[in-house]
């Protein structure tokens, strides 16, 4: 994939603002990543200083090796437009290593079952098929982690294959094509 210059955009839905994180984030970020039951699915350890917070920001938002300058890519926060809370983290990043684009996101445990992943990752699914050309998407999805693979399913992604996520954690792999996507919503 080649580097993209320039800032990500804001995304709106009906419901939700999706921007770029800001280091001033950190509180939220450590507050999202903490919960164990948020990270259960992620491979990842929940964090316990806010300073993992800030590093993981620092990370996201370097200037010459982030995702952000690099891709035009990476996670958003999610905020509730309605009570103006940031609620979540939505993204898509680049995995260089296997050279595809995925799709992810993390919520608060309060907003779970309110359809606030399906709502953002229909944003981003049109950013990137709609705005940013790619061909398709792909999601890595542990097989307990029942609720995001109905997010998958709803949203029309397929499963390619199943396998060890992070090498340890039983998955599958879900897809979409661009024409997948663009077919089911015009």
């Amino acid at each position: 994939m080649e580097r993209s210059k320039g800032l990500m955009p804001t995304l709106e839905t009906e419901r939700l603002l999706l921007r770029p994180f800001e280091i001033s984030d950190k509180e939220f970020v450590f507050d999202l990543h903490k919960d164990p039951q948020v990270m259960q699915y992620t491979g990842k350890q929940p964090m316990t200083t806010v300073l993992e917070a800030k590093l993981l920001l620092d990370e996201i938002l370097h200037p010459e090796k982030g995702q952000y300058a690099s891709y035009q890519l990476g996670r958003y926060a999610v905020i509730d437009k309605s009570i103006g809370k940031k609620i979540g983290s939505a993204g898509l990043n680049y995995t260089q290593s296997k050279n595809i684009i995925e799709i992810g996101y993390k919520f608060l445990k309060e907003f779970w079952g309110q359809g606030y992943a399906t709502e953002s990752c229909k944003a981003l699914l049109d950013h990137g098929f709609n705005t940013r050309n790619f061909d398709s998407i792909a999601a890595h999805i542990a097989e307990e982690n029942i609720g995001s693979q109905i997010v998958a399913e709803r949203l029309g992604m397929q499963i390619h294959h199943r396998l060890l996520w992070e090498g340890v954690i039983p998955g599958r792999f879900y897809t979409m094509s661009k024409s997948t996507f663009q077919a089911n919503n015009l």
